[in-house]
């Protein structure tokens, strides 16, 4: 298993050159509709293979939209930073707006966090002008900390995380975080 420990904000502009490394699995099977790129596809490995580079320029660039998007939320929840600006190039104005709000609420219960989550087997689909990303993330070395004071918690393992993206006149823009992965399609172990 490759992994990917998800940077922090002062190393953000490592992201594109780690996630150029990040070596791609975890699916949910072979049979993708038409019309449908996905990180795992020919043309993700190959642009030459007939089709369009293009797609895979957006997976790459989608890749490194969610490594980013992922390294920003982090350092907001482990200073409790609830500026949505700081998700500007990453999120839709509603995300950044519900992040905001979500990291604000942990801030004013005194929860933060510190150490930070591993990212891995990152899993891009792309329809026109929408993509789903989806990748494994494994919070034990995430402490959450009430107070400064580490909480104890059940650790369940690596789970699924998704969001949604949108191509708009901008580029693409994380525009659907949903706050459960029960739309997943891969599965972390």
């Amino acid at each position: 298993m490759n992994s990917l420990k998800l940077p922090r904000l002062s190393r953000i502009s490592v992201v594109p050159a780690l996630a150029a490394v990040l070596l791609v699995g975890c699916s949910s099977g072979d049979d993708e509709p038409e019309g449908v790129e996905s990180s795992e596809s020919p043309v993700a490995e190959d642009p030459a293979a007939g089709d369009e580079p293009e797609a895979a320029d957006d997976i790459e660039v989608l890749e490194q939209l969610y490594l980013g998007y992922q390294a920003r939320l982090v350092e907001m929840e482990s200073t409790g930073n609830a500026d949505g600006a700081l998700l500007e190039e990453y999120a839709e104005l509603h995300v950044r707006e519900g992040q905001s709000a979500r990291i604000r609420q942990l801030a004013q219960e005194g929860i933060t966090r510190q150490g930070e989550p591993e990212v891995y087997d990152v899993t891009v689909e792309v329809t026109d002008d929408s993509a789903v990303i989806q990748a494994c993330v494994d919070t034990e070395h995430w402490e959450p900390l009430l107070d400064g004071e580490p909480i104890d918690r059940e650790y369940t393992g690596p789970s699924a995380g998704i969001v949604k993206a949108a191509r708009g006149e901008s580029g693409w823009l994380i525009s659907d975080h949903p706050q459960t992965a029960d739309e997943a399609t891969i599965t972390c172990t």
